[in-house]
This record gives C-alpha cells, sequence and structure tokens, in this order.
C-alpha cells in the first residue's frame, strides 16, 4: 500500500489488506497444487485448486464490497 494510506477509511484499508491477504494465498496454493501436479498427484492437487477456487471467489466478493465503498 502507497504512502497515502494513512488519508483512506479505515474500513477500506482493512479490504486493501484483505485482498492482499486473498491473493497471497490464492498465488501459495496455485504454486502447491502445480508442484503436487508434479508429482502425480492428482487428488490432492483438485483439492488445493478447489480451495483456490473458492479463496478466488471470496476475493472478488472483497474487492466488489471495495468497489461500493469507495
Amino acid at each position: 500500500m502507497s504512502t497515502t494510506d494513512k488519508d483512506l477509511n479505515p474500513k477500506v484499508t482493512d479490504l486493501i489488506l484483505e485482498i492482499e491477504k486473498h491473493s497471497l494465498q490464492v498465488k501459495e496454493w496455485i504454486k502447491l497444487a502445480v508442484e503436487i501436479l508434479c508429482t502425480g498427484d492428482n487428488v490432492t492437487a483438485i483439492k488445493y485448486l478447489s480451495s483456490t477456487e473458492s479463496m478466488s471467489d471470496d476475493l472478488i466478493d472483497t474487492i466488489n464490497e471495495l468497489e461500493v465503498k469507495i
């Protein structure tokens, strides 16, 4: 986040931090799924990708909530 963050509404700042957290988690789970796929464990990889899809949906909801507040 930028140096102008202190000027943002605290609720908006919280949502931005939530988006960053979700984004990092999605990125990590996709990375793990790819590593697991390389081992041939498709079932576990699919579980990670399914969780990633769910987390992505949450991320989209959070972004939409942020847009409404801005």
